[in-house]
């Protein structure tokens, strides 16, 4: 490193370099600006070209936002029923105790199950109002964040369910019955969809399409 404070030859390589790459002067041109020797300017040039990042403030790198990686979690299993009496019976804290999760997924759990705190403290079902679109883009927000669960093993039925009508885990229609329907209407849980009307035999309570 040439002679004289390290802040001094970093002025002195700036500007050498700054000469030797931006202007047209010569070599000894520039040696002789500076008051030094063709050598130096050489030695400076490339001293600067190596320590620059020290003197010139080089842009922060961004970080990658991390994802939040939503796992799936035994508290989903709860009903709204066990959910609602858990947290109004140990109240939040116990629960992420109790599951070994975070108050986050414990909040996500209660509001995609449309459990709401009272005044006394206790948790009960509120199904949101279907005047307020807010609650209801709320409560579908928090339905999309429930944890996909894997493949389970499902008990598909004997032959005549399998073979007999749909797979849907509903009875089949069986073949020696003489069928009676009646219509059942079976309104929705949270008051958010239309009820569902079917048709369903009084004597083998097979479901008919």
């Amino acid at each position: 490193m040439p002679l004289g404070t390290r802040d001094e030859v970093a002025e002195r390589a700036r500007s050498v370099f700054d000469d030797y790459c931006d202007t047209q002067l010569s070599t000894a041109e520039i040696a002789a600006k500076h008051g030094i020797s063709a050598d130096q300017v050489h030695k400076d040039y490339r001293w600067w070209w190596k320590h620059y990042p020290e003197y010139v403030p080089q842009p922060k790198r961004k970080v990658p936002r991390k994802k939040r990686r939503q796992c799936y979690h035994k508290l989903w299993d709860l009903s709204a029923d066990e959910l609602a009496a858990k947290l109004s019976q140990v109240g939040v804290r116990g629960v992420t105790e109790e599951m070994g999760c975070s108050r986050t997924t414990v909040w996500r759990a209660a509001r995609a199950n449309g459990l709401r705190r009272g005044k006394d403290g206790k948790y009960r079902v509120r199904p949101p109002s279907l005047s307020d679109p807010d609650e209801i883009d709320d409560y579908i927000k928090m339905l999309d964040a429930r944890p996909r669960r894997g493949p389970s093993f499902v008990y598909l039925g004997d032959a005549q369910e399998i073979f007999g009508g749909r797979r849907t885990g509903e009875k089949a229609l069986e073949v020696g019955c003489s069928h009676s329907f009646e219509r059942l209407e079976i309104p929705d849980p949270w008051r958010v969809k239309e009820p569902r009307i079917i048709v369903r035999c009084r004597h083998c309570w097979g479901i008919g399409h």
